[in-house]
């Protein structure tokens, strides 16, 4: 087992033998799918009140949860999600099966259900350290620093060595300074994020030339992703000190699109060419964007920059 799923997977209980034996044969013979999950967690009744206590009802539910730690492994995030909730329906006052609820619709992209049962977990067991760290996630990618940052407080408070937590934390918190004064501007498919009345502008064309690209983006990759981008327009030094990038870095996405406001305004107005790189621009970010939510964040760097480049050099009017 992975180290992550090493912290989930039940200890031995005296009756696993007869729960192990009722969840496969109850298993096999519903060949699998829902009413396979539903006799399993019968099952795992059945052989906790035959045993006269509850061992044989936790551990049916801890071998359903491993089955959830694997899936998560494996990327089968759907079906993860449905073993965690048998593990929970078993055992609902255990913090970890949330947790592995929350993690499963994250990685689904299904923010409502993932926020609901991490603050489950979290009510469960405030010590649950992972929830809080997956809800900073969460915050941290919906552009709500301040309740990221207060998540990932907790979480470093809870485990203090955690460097990828420390990290986190240290993010979200100069994005919270420095988009504390953004103002924001809300089109059908992206929320673009700029400083003051001054970028206005500047953020109203950004807006107007990404729903272009959406639709040009979409008919290339075949998906149009329902869920609002959100995209931020940085001073240059305050673009490198935000995302940590490089100082040749024209652009960035990492969940949200980051762009330095000192090359649009430079194009803004320009010729024609200047104004294609940008859209160009506009467009192999916006791909970055559609590959990460169509492939549930499982796409390799190397795929998702080869799209990128590909749609990016598409004539939208051939």
């Amino acid at each position: 087992p992975t180290p992550m799923m090493q912290n989930f997977l039940p200890r031995p209980a005296p009756n696993a033998l007869a729960a192990s034996a009722f969840s496969v044969l109850a298993w096999l013979f519903c060949g699998g799918g829902s009413h396979g999950i539903q006799a399993v967690a019968f099952a795992g009744e059945r052989a906790g009140v035959e045993a006269g206590i509850d061992e044989g009802r936790r551990h049916v539910a801890g071998l359903w949860a491993g089955s959830g730690w694997r899936l998560v492994e494996a990327g089968e995030y759907r079906r993860a999600a449905q073993a965690f909730a048998v593990a929970r329906d078993l055992v609902p006052q255990d913090a970890s099966y949330w947790v592995g609820i929350g993690l499963s619709q994250l990685r689904r992209f299904r923010d409502d259900l993932a926020i609901s049962a991490l603050e489950r977990a979290i009510e469960i067991d405030p010590h649950a350290t992972q929830a809080h760290v997956l809800l900073g996630d969460i915050y941290a990618q919906r552009g709500e620093v301040t309740t990221a940052v207060r998540y990932y407080d907790r979480a470093l408070s809870q485990n203090p060595n955690d460097v990828a937590v420390q990290e986190r934390l240290l993010l979200a918190r100069r994005g919270d300074a420095y988009e504390a004064t953004f103002d924001r501007l809300f089109s059908a498919h992206f929320i673009v994020k700029s400083q003051g009345a001054a970028d206005r502008a500047i953020a109203t064309e950004v807006a107007e030339r990404l729903e272009t690209a959406y639709d040009e983006v979409g008919r290339t990759l075949g998906y149009f992703p329902d869920e609002t981008v959100t995209v931020l327009l940085y001073p240059a030094k305050q673009f490198q000190a935000a995302t940590l990038s490089p100082s040749w870095t024209n652009a960035l996405f990492d969940g949200r699109i980051h762009l330095p406001i000192e090359r649009l305004t430079q194009a803004s107005g320009g010729s024609k060419a200047q104004g294609q790189g940008i859209t160009r621009m506009l467009k192999h970010e916006l791909a970055h964007a559609v590959v990460h939510r169509l492939s549930r964040g499982l796409a390799p760097a190397w795929l998702s920059e080869g799209l990128a480049l590909e749609v990016g050099d598409i004539d939208g009017e051939r």
